[in-house]
């Protein structure tokens, strides 16, 4: 596999959606902060590098490469996580954002709850300098009338179209921090993410 681990901040490439994946659907996990580790054995007779991605039930967020780990012939890989969920934004590197394509996070990750309704959104807008610049801004956490294990993010029409595709804005879905899914951010939207993803390998 030739993706890499990066850091959030740094470059995190997007997936092909699942049916192009040569990996294999290890588990579903609810959120809340549950501590899980999945322990990889490699007996392929030769070194490997194994990625962990989440995939979205709705296949609406496009995974990205989230934990990384090398290992020896006959070595073990483990992958430790804490259900910490959370919602930012960055930008895709030299196009909207797709399959294959790099996003980096930037903006500030704002923690939510998939499990209490008043802690289960964030909201983006975007702040004009007057001219032809400006920042997107995120805040929260606040209300989203949606299902129990579901977050949403919302953009307003403080932009256009031709702001978001000219900065290449995406919105994402962390946890602990990094930035697992991405979609490609445009105005007046309800993204919403569901909490119980498959993980692959």
């Amino acid at each position: 596999m030739a993706a890499q681990k990066k850091v959030y901040g740094q470059e995190e490439k997007a997936q092909p959606k699942p049916k192009k994946f040569e990996k294999r659907a290890l588990a579903r996990f609810a959120g809340g902060g549950t501590s899980y580790s999945i322990n990889i054995a490699n007996k392929s007779g030769g070194s490997q590098t194994v990625a962990l991605y989440q995939i979205d039930p709705s296949e609406v967020f496009l995974p990205l490469v989230w934990q990384q780990a090398g290992m020896q012939d006959q070595g073990t890989g483990v992958f430790h996580w804490n259900l910490q969920w959370g919602l930012s934004y960055g930008y895709s590197v030299g196009s909207t954002l797709k399959g294959g394509v790099q996003f980096k996070g930037s903006g500030p990750v704002i923690n939510v709850d998939p499990s209490v309704e008043s802690q289960n959104g964030a909201s983006i807008t975007y702040v004009s300098d007057g001219g032809s610049n400006g920042n997107f801004s995120i805040s929260g956490p606040n209300q989203k009338d949606l299902p129990t294990g579901v977050l949403g993010l919302d953009t307003n029409g403080s932009f256009t179209n031709k702001i978001a595709q000219e900065q290449n804005f995406a919105v994402c879905v962390t946890v602990q921090g990094v930035p697992v899914a991405a979609i490609a951010g445009k105005p007046n939207m309800n993204y919403t993410f569901n909490t119980h993803p498959t993980y692959w390998v």
